[in-house]
């Protein structure tokens, strides 16, 4: 008698699933002030203190901080481009990655 082997095809949203949106976030504030301390004598610790501050205000974080910080020659559209093409820094929970390691065990039985 021969037994079929049963594939099973398992997918995740990542956004506050397997990571915290709010680490995506935070990983693409630091890329932008780092971005902004380069060209600017500000520390990017206060611009991503800033970002974080207008973000949990509900602003326009990008717009705001470029007028508060009087940026000329950085505009919106190029935050957004860095938010959304950076290389993110985050982690997966100790948890999940144990569940994910033992998905991957069971497929390979």
């Amino acid at each position: 008698m021969t037994t079929k082997k049963h594939n099973a095809i398992i997918v995740f949203d990542l956004d506050d699933t397997l990571y915290n949106e709010i680490d995506y976030l935070k990983s693409a504030f630091h890329e932008i002030a780092e971005f902004i301390s380069l060209k600017t004598s500000i520390s990017s610790k206060s611009i991503f203190e800033e970002m974080l501050k207008f973000y949990f205000s509900k602003e326009n974080t990008f717009d705001v901080l470029l007028k508060k910080l009087k940026l000329k020659n950085i505009y919106s559209k190029d935050l957004n481009n860095i938010y959304r093409e950076h290389y993110p820094n985050i982690s997966l929970k100790p948890e999940d990655k144990e569940f994910l390691d033992y998905l991957k065990t069971k497929n390979n039985n």
